[in-house]
């Protein structure tokens, strides 16, 4: 009898390796760390704060990014991936 997992056992998860709330997943183009950047000025405009207001994540290095309209709505955006399945 052959042993091989059920496909949905072969899914590769998503691992959170930081354990705060800013953590970011590398770049899913080129491996770099991405950072939050938030558009200040508009945020001062507005009355938010540069948590709370309009901002992006983007790749430090291949300038990859998600716009969000707040540091929460971006990382979530940014840290979502397609799974992976192993054949």
């Amino acid at each position: 009898m052959d042993s091989q997992p059920a496909p949905y056992e072969r899914r590769i998860g998503l691992l959170h390796l930081m354990s705060d709330s800013t953590s970011f997943l590398p770049c899913p183009f080129c491996g770099a760390p991405a950072k939050w950047t938030p558009e200040t000025e508009w945020n001062q405009e507005i009355g938010a704060s540069d948590e709370t207001g309009f901002g992006a994540v983007q790749c430090t290095e291949c300038g990859a990014k998600i716009e969000g309209h707040d540091r929460k709505n971006a990382e979530e955006s940014w840290n979502r991936r397609a799974a992976v399945t192993i054949s």
